[in-house]
């Protein structure tokens, strides 16, 4: 993996971009508030701008009100081999599954 783009640059999206930039990707960071970009990119996460061709991983780290169930696919993802996550599905099928498996 060489390129990656993080959608939303609070303490989820900002941490997993510190670690793909830890390990040599190249990280573009991307958020409704351009300043939390700017602090992710002077932290040393990436860079605050959309990526110039698509990207190997797409990562959504918003909050779960602003992810849609049928999230587009950002620009920089969504051709074949390419692989996008988000963060807030995720959270959610985890407590989902643990209300379940409380009952």
């Amino acid at each position: 993996m060489r390129t990656a783009l993080v959608i939303g640059t609070g303490l989820i999206g900002t941490s997993a971009a510190l670690a793909l930039h830890a390990r040599g990707v190249q990280v573009y960071l991307e958020d409704h508030d351009q300043a939390q970009a700017l602090t992710a990119a002077a932290l040393g996460a990436g860079i605050a701008e959309a990526p110039p061709e698509p990207v190997d991983l797409a990562i959504v780290a918003v909050p779960r009100p602003m992810s849609p169930p049928r999230w587009p696919v950002p620009s920089g993802a969504g051709r074949p081999g390419r692989t996008s996550t988000s963060p807030a599905s995720r959270a959610a099928r985890a407590a989902s599954w643990r209300s379940w498996a409380a009952t």
